[in-house]
């Protein structure tokens, strides 16, 4: 029997993660040999996991808090959204086989070293897995108020892409100037839109009058052990505005609750999963070898087959 091609999800924590079964949905859709696991990568570990990665035996990876921005400079370069947010969520390995090559920094990783081993690039899926999601809902970041809720490399990739995609302004609310700057600076980069930077006591300021709030911290997530210190601020929004919180475990998040409980609009972060999911497995079969584009797997015929899955599963733990 032909030993299937490997990829993984690594995070801290993990455990959470309903990855492999999202892509294993999918493989088995396209009836590719792969398998897909989850594996746990504490901080002080990700160079090493990384250096690993360039001999096997993924042959690629998704990459979920808290290495999405900490992983760039280990990288040999960034593609697509990536370059504009400076968070990675997907690491594809050019080398599908493990070939052995000596590599030069290319785009804004590896810090200019010289690395043996396949090369890395790092892409972000988030950015348009939660653009087709928002879009979902019935909603565009063209002409809107976006304002996201957070700092680390998901709110970065947020930002960047409703910037790029033409948003009137993007409001950023998050602890600390540095932080909320760096938000700020590759919001900027991105595109034409106002940017505006608020702390998180000013976030009934920054959600007043916005079309579209992103939550993107871990605030809610299942096993992170913290959550909002209150939701009061949800007040402030018009009554035609979403929320969407990019946790999706638990099924219901205390925010989307608190959100549909004022009769706004929301959803938590399952269809943004599910397609960053499917525009990852694009790219790691097309580098694997196999013969899969765009139209054989980012379809709404398949995305909706995996998310039904997925949801059953996360109903199920409750």
């Amino acid at each position: 029997m032909t030993k299937p091609i490997m990829f993984a999800v690594i995070g801290d924590p993990i455990e959470h993660s309903i990855s492999p079964l999202l892509h294993a949905a999918v493989f088995s859709r396209v009836g590719a040999a792969a398998a897909y696991e989850r594996v746990h990568v504490r901080p002080d570990g990700l160079n090493a996991f990384v250096q690993g990665l360039r001999t096997g035996p993924y042959c690629g990876v998704n990459v979920t808090i808290p290495h999405k921005a900490a992983i760039v400079p280990l990288l040999d370069g960034l593609r697509g959204d990536a370059l504009f947010a400076g968070a990675v969520n997907t690491v594809v390995r050019e080398s599908a086989g493990g070939a052995v090559n000596t590599v030069v920094r290319e785009g804004a990783g590896a810090g200019g070293a010289v690395r043996e081993g396949a090369r890395l690039f790092g892409y972000n899926t988030d950015m348009e897995g939660l653009s087709r999601a928002v879009r979902g809902c019935g909603y565009d970041y063209a002409g809107s108020v976006v304002c996201v809720y957070g700092t680390g490399g998901a709110a970065l990739g947020a930002a960047a892409k409703a910037a790029s995609c033409g948003a009137k302004e993007v409001r950023i609310v998050g602890r600390g100037a540095e932080k909320t700057g760096r938000v700020a600076e590759r919001a900027r980069a991105a595109g034409a839109a106002k940017i505006t930077v608020f702390g998180t006591k000013q976030a009934s300021d920054a959600v007043s009058g916005a079309d579209i709030m992103i939550h993107a911290t871990p605030l809610g997530m299942k096993g992170y052990g913290a959550d909002f210190e209150g939701l009061a601020f949800l007040a402030a929004l018009p009554p035609h505005a979403l929320v969407y919180d990019c946790v999706y475990t638990p099924a219901e998040t205390a925010l989307a609750r608190a959100a549909r409980a004022r009769g706004l609009s929301a959803e938590t972060g399952l269809s943004m999963l599910v397609w960053q999911g499917l525009i990852s497995d694009t790219l790691f079969l097309r580098a694997a070898g196999f013969e899969y584009g765009d139209a054989e797997i980012l379809t709404e015929q398949i995305f909706k087959s995996v998310y039904n899955i997925l949801e059953k599963e996360l109903n199920a733990k409750g």
